[in-house]
């Protein structure tokens, strides 16, 4: 049972209490009802003034929730840092060979944006080389 349900059942049983308070006066035929009685006729009043506004709520809110214009779509912030480890074989099956080389090749490429470029090394013809002597024992 939802909750629109349950207030209404709540509400019907409420009011059906109501009705039973008034009878009760009637047949004994007076015109007001005790204090006991005004006070729970009264309590049942606020009640289902209070279950009409929340089932109204409700109702205002489904309708809304179905016209396209009341809702946003979501997005991914751009910002978001998600942890790719490029190592890890989580999520590839035993067997899986193709998964299992696509991976390691992301990991070999990860590797390399890692390590300097061959630009970045000073290379064998630039400045001054030094020239060893082969060792004493030789």
């Amino acid at each position: 049972m939802n909750p629109v349900d349950k207030l209404r059942s709540d509400r019907a049983y409420v009011l059906d209490a109501m009705h039973a308070i008034r009878s009760a006066a009637d047949a004994e035929t007076r015109s007001t009802l005790t204090e006991d009685e005004k006070a729970r006729f009264d309590a049942g009043e606020k009640f289902v003034r209070e279950c009409d506004e929340a089932i109204e709520s409700h109702n205002t809110l489904a309708r809304l929730a179905q016209d396209p214009a009341h809702v946003e779509r979501s997005f991914s912030a751009p910002n978001v840092v998600v942890h790719d480890n490029p190592y890890s074989l989580d999520g590839i099956g035993f067997g899986d060979d193709q998964a299992i080389r696509s991976q390691a090749l992301r990991a070999l490429d990860a590797e390399k944006s890692l390590r300097p470029s061959s630009r970045t090394r000073p290379s064998a013809s630039s400045g001054p080389s030094v020239r060893r002597s082969p060792p004493a024992w030789r």
